[in-house]
Order: structure tokens, then C-alpha cells, then sequence
């Protein structure tokens, strides 16, 4: 089965955020609608503009998913 979500430079404010699991992890991000999730995430990095990056890959190494949180808009 295969399923995707994606928003781009979508504005939310964030009232509460946690990262569960041992690997891979899961984030969630509480907002005033409710709570954004990204489950299956391997990996993360803050790039040279102070962007969290996270990203999930698959055994074989394909992204499976990706959630990119900054306080400006990505280009």
C-alpha cells in the first residue's frame, strides 16, 4: 500500500510537540485543529539555516517520509 500527504509552507502554530519511539521515531505536533504526525523517521539534521529536517528511509533505502519544520518558508 502506498500513501502520501503533502503541504508546503503550510503556516501553523505549534502549542505542543513529542518525539516517541527507539528508532525509527515518531513526531507530533499539536495545533489548534488538532495534531500533524510523521511516523517511521530514521533520520534528521538542522542545515546551515537552522531548518529541523527529518526524514524516514525504507530498508532499501527510499525516502519514505520527510518533515521539514522552520520559522521561515523553504524555497
Amino acid at each position: 500500500m502506498t500513501v502520501g500527504a503533502f503541504i508546503r509552507n503550510g503556516k501553523v502554530t505549534i502549542s505542543n510537540g513529542k518525539i516517541t519511539g527507539e528508532g525509527p521515531y515518531r513526531v507530533g505536533l499539536q495545533i489548534d485543529l488538532g495534531w500533524i504526525y510523521a511516523e517511521g523517521l530514521t533520520d534528521w539534521e538542522i542545515d546551515e539555516e537552522g531548518r529541523l529536517l527529518l526524514a524516514g528511509h525504507d530498508f532499501e533505502g527510499r525516502l519514505a517520509v520527510a518533515l521539514q519544520l522552520s520559522e521561515h518558508p523553504f524555497s
